[in-house]
């Protein structure tokens, strides 16, 4: 009977929660096909930019070419028609000759223009292709930057409501005491906060002899990279019960270990989880495994990320 009064009140604590990380993820979904067609978008602007640019550079050389023809051909066509240039003296024939050679020149010089304004317009052209690109792409840009605003938006909000949910946890103690099968953490009482303050400084790493150490930024606060070789243990750095086991959609596979006091530790991007919530963990006790990627570390207050090194006492 216990056991069935305690999973009734979880499904009502919980329940709520879980019902409202689907609107945050249906939303990321949504999210994420908008800035998809935004980035096609900016990579066809870029593309269409770059033939443009392309085709332009390419007219540079066609240009100068007419540009040459026509300035030679007009100087001798201006050679063979000024006055005194007609071969009078050699005869009725080779005026007709040298009559034939100038009319020659004028219709290839005539072709040279043509050609030389057909390229100019089309510079012209390429050079109106090149400033809409330009300013496609500026727009698609920014359009990618606010969508992806608002879903580091979405993805905090995500946090937050997993870590809101765990501030629930107190519920099922205070209805049913502490000596169900599965209970949860009561933060109000024996002054948990102070306690896990007293841990600064001296919280397990996660991950042992870490091969390297980065310091990252998720949602908006300061987070530790831990690298170390695939398959070795992630520990808990400090004793906890888990709030959240599973996946997310910024954390990857994540467990989020409450602490007491509104006080969390965040662990993702393992390769393997070996807890679910409810489980009580020791400083030491094993959440799951590293694959390849490192290991996202962080410590929270409520949804507020802190400085994690001084935490650990690097």
């Amino acid at each position: 009977m216990r056991r069935l009064l305690v999973a009734i009140a979880l499904s009502f604590v919980l329940a709520p929660a879980a019902r409202g990380q689907e609107g945050p993820r249906d939303a990321l979904a949504e999210l994420d096909a908008r800035i998809g067609e935004s980035l096609a978008a900016l990579e066809r602007a870029e593309a269409d930019r770059a033939r443009a640019e392309t085709e332009l550079a390419g007219l540079a050389g066609a240009r100068q070419d007419a540009g040459r023809r026509v300035r030679e051909r007009t100087r001798a066509l201006y050679r063979m028609r000024r006055a005194g240039a007609l071969p009078i003296s050699g005869g009725f024939d080779e005026v007709l000759t040298h009559l034939g050679h100038a009319a020659r020149l004028e219709r290839m010089l005539v072709r040279d223009v043509q050609a030389l304004d057909a390229l100019s317009e089309r510079a012209a052209v390429l050079d109106e292709e090149m400033a809409r690109s330009a300013q496609n792409a500026e727009r698609e840009r920014a359009r990618s930057a606010a969508l992806e605003g608002e879903r580091r938006a979405l993805e905090l909000a995500e946090v937050e409501a997993v870590l809101g949910s765990a501030r629930l946890s107190g519920v099922v103690d205070r209805a049913f005491g502490a000596g169900g099968m599965l209970t949860l953490r009561d933060t109000a009482s024996n002054d948990p906060a102070r306690a896990f303050e007293a841990l600064e400084g001296t919280l397990l790493l996660p991950v042992a002899s870490p091969g390297r150490i980065e310091d990252l930024e998720r949602d908006g606060g300061a987070a530790l990279g831990l690298r170390g070789a695939v398959g070795a243990p992630v520990r808990a750095s400090a004793a906890g019960r888990v709030a959240f086991s599973g996946r997310h959609s910024a954390y990857g596979r994540l467990v989020i270990l409450d602490h007491g006091g509104s006080w969390f530790t965040v662990y993702g991007g393992m390769d393997a989880v070996r807890v679910a919530v409810g489980d009580e963990l020791p400083a030491g006790g094993q959440l799951g495994m590293l694959g390849h990627e490192a290991l996202l570390f962080q410590v929270r207050r409520g949804t507020r990320a802190l400085p994690p090194r001084s935490w650990l006492g690097l």
